[in-house]
């Protein structure tokens, strides 16, 4: 298993402002000088900085920073659920796919 490939698939994005599901907030002061508008946090005891760009996860609904360790366990937890099931879940998504494509061509063409 590899976090570096979780990593890669569950991330959305960079940013420089980020509120972690665990509650860490991390911020990003890569490129920041005095003249910045955007403004610090206000509770520096729970922020994070970092002098590089945040990438973003997002799995079962929660988004993690990816300086932060709290979603490790759990992307483990799923990597070995998607390893030991991986023909089933090949077979799920085919399986939908060929629904979606049935129920879209089920459908009504709009016309002007």
């Amino acid at each position: 298993m590899d976090l570096q490939n979780f990593k890669q698939a569950f991330s959305i994005g960079r940013t420089v402002n980020l509120q972690c599901d665990c509650g860490k907030h991390f911020f990003s002061t890569y490129g920041q000088d005095e003249d910045l508008e955007r403004p610090l946090p206000k509770d520096t005891e729970n922020t994070i900085f970092t002098e590089h760009d945040i990438d973003e996860l997002v799995f079962e609904g929660k988004h993690y920073s990816d300086y932060c360790n709290c979603w490790h366990e759990r992307a483990k937890n799923i990597m070995g659920f998607l390893d030991s099931h991986h023909s089933a879940i090949a077979d799920y998504l085919n399986a939908e796919r060929k629904r979606l494509i049935k129920s879209a061509k089920d459908l009504h063409e709009v016309s002007e």
